[in-house]
């Protein structure tokens, strides 16, 4: 099974606001997901919320970096269309990439659905059948950990899109942000 982590994207509304991060992920709005070119099966936004809202929990080694526990996460319907829209575009073109085909990044498709942010972070991943997989790869890698507990996010987002017989099958992307 092919299992990829991307570099993860931060981006802060003070002056240019492109950091580097290391973190990739997938869509999923609310409820169960269908099967094919939409969601994967059996992923609900309240699975999702709950993954990320106990990593944050509790204190985390994100590589050389100590996190203490992180505030839980409320879910937003606006990053879950921003996931969403992001992980099937990815999943469309069978690529991992935190650029979208439009040229767009995390902050300019989150403004684009509606969410004042001044501070946001993306996580994609491709492969991981699971949220178990997917969170557990990305707790394993540095920014991508220290984007999943960054303490000044409030909201969340995440999706996972399905693409049989695409390059990795599953795409994941979460949106962490702050207004």
């Amino acid at each position: 099974m092919s299992f990829v982590l991307l570099g993860c994207t931060s981006l802060m509304a003070f002056g240019v606001g492109s950091g580097a991060s290391t973190a990739d992920a997938g869509p999923i709005a609310s409820g169960s997901m269908a099967t094919s070119r939409g969601g994967c099966a059996g992923v609900s936004s309240e699975e999702l919320l709950a993954a990320i809202n106990a990593a944050r929990a509790r204190r985390r080694q994100c590589g050389d970096v100590t996190q203490p526990p992180a505030p839980a996460v409320a879910w937003s319907s606006a990053l879950a269309r921003t996931a969403s829209q992001h992980a099937s575009d990815l999943a469309a073109r069978a690529d991992i990439s935190h650029t979208g085909s439009d040229g767009s990044d995390v902050g300019q498709r989150a403004s684009a659905a509606g969410y004042g942010w001044t501070s946001v972070a993306e996580n994609i991943a491709g492969g991981p059948a699971s949220v178990a997989q997917v969170m557990s790869g990305w707790l394993s890698s540095p920014g991508h950990c220290a984007n999943i507990m960054g303490a000044s996010f409030r909201d969340v987002g995440m999706a996972c899109v399905m693409q049989a017989g695409s390059l990795y099958t599953r795409y994941w992307t979460l949106v962490l942000a702050r207004p």
